[in-house]
């Protein structure tokens, strides 16, 4: 027996049969062309690629396969979970704030805007370790990668200077590395003279940190011996020209106290340096 009705306009015979090949029984299988389903209600189909329609008030069940076809807009909040692959670009996001994107992310530092690679501004930032071809310090005030200051320095306040204290003599320490600064106090009173040698440092001559036209000034403070002064001194291991305030180089030491020998020196030109020497007691 069919489902449904059957209009029969006339009396069929026990000779004559009723094709019902257009009607779904029970246990057929049917291909449907170009039929109407009225609120049909369809237990696990196979539906195979529908050409169209619309899917009003369906609930979706979870997509745990690849799921492919043009893009949809979704009017109320997406619940996600897992991580979203996308080929291609994003090409509209919606807007958010900063903050709205911080909530998002688990490993973000900092708090405040978010920070992108053209003229950020940062407030009070942890800068670490920064590396950088220059750095532009209020109005135009330039400091390149060798620490060279452009544009002029002011200091309206304290500044203040290290001074490397050695607990030992000139004598027995001529390498005076400039890494540690302008200024070296030998406390160990001097028993000879010595001729003390200006450098950067062990690997580094002063010759390659500094530029034609450039100047420095160190000064060595020695615990003062009447037989104890420098009358020389050597630049990268170097013999350099001393020219003596007063005119000629020391040819004693201090009495008591300290014995300053200070150096001005100037790169005339390369491994080529001019030297402006000045001894000075605090004792007679």
């Amino acid at each position: 027996m069919a489902y449904g009705s059957v209009k029969v306009d006339s009396i069929v015979t026990s000779t004559q049969t009723v094709i019902v090949d257009d009607f779904v029984t029970p246990t057929s299988t049917n291909t449907l062309t170009n039929k109407t389903l009225t609120s049909p209600t369809l237990t696990a189909p196979a539906l195979g690629t529908p050409a169209s329609g619309t899917l009003t008030n369906c609930t979706f069940p979870t997509l745990n396969q690849s799921t492919t076809g043009n893009a949809a807009t979704v009017t109320t909040n997406a619940n996600l979970t897992g991580h979203i692959t996308s080929v291609g670009n994003a090409a509209v996001l919606g807007s958010f704030t900063s903050a709205q994107l911080a909530t998002a992310l688990t490993d973000e530092t900092g708090t405040g805007a978010s920070v992108f690679a053209t003229s950020p501004t940062l407030v009070t930032p942890a800068l670490g370790a920064a590396t950088a071809t220059s750095i532009v310090v209020g109005s135009g005030v330039t400091i390149n990668a060798s620490g060279i200051i452009t544009a002029g320095l002011d200091l309206s306040s304290l500044l203040r200077e290290g001074v490397d204290i050695v607990a030992g003599k000139l004598s027995d320490n001529l390498n005076i590395n400039l890494e540690y600064g302008m200024v070296f106090l030998f406390t160990t009173t001097e028993t000879t003279t010595s001729t003390p040698n200006i450098r950067y440092n062990s690997s580094i001559s002063l010759n390659s940190v500094m530029n034609i036209g450039e100047a420095i000034s160190v000064t060595l403070i020695t615990t003062a011996a009447a037989a104890a002064y420098s009358a020389q001194l050597t630049i990268d291991g170097n013999a350099v020209t001393e020219y003596w305030i007063g005119g000629s180089a020391p040819s004693s030491g201090g009495s008591s106290g300290y014995d300053l020998h200070t150096y001005t020196i100037i790169k005339t030109a390369s491994a080529t340096f001019a030297v402006i020497a000045n001894r000075s007691k605090t004792s007679a």
